[in-house]
């Protein structure tokens, strides 16, 4: 097994990607939230236990989405605080070597 002491960020790619994986998360919790609303309304006017569950389990179905793209926002955040935290930690060590 090698032995791997550097970390290397493409400073350029890694913003791009992380801005198009949370406009993603956007878009697809846009549509889901879309749909579900759809598929629940499409039972407007029926009645009954079964409709009664079926309601509710979409709306169960729609949180575990909801909880997802949460789960995504905020790894997409932290991902990004990374990626902000190596940017100062390079331009510091960067003048550090400037000095010497």
């Amino acid at each position: 097994m090698s032995n791997i002491s550097n970390v290397a960020i493409d400073k350029d790619t890694a913003p791009l990607l992380m801005s198009e994986i949370q406009s993603e998360n956007e878009q697809f919790l846009s549509q889901m939230e879309g749909e579900y609303e759809a598929l629940a309304n499409s039972f407007s006017v029926s009645e009954g236990d079964f409709i009664g569950a079926l309601k509710v389990q979409i709306a169960a179905e729609l949180e575990i989405v909801r909880a997802a793209s949460s789960f995504f926002e905020t790894l997409i955040q932290m991902m990004q605080a990374a990626d902000a935290d190596f940017g100062a930690l390079d331009n510091a060590y960067a003048q550090e070597k400037i000095k010497q």
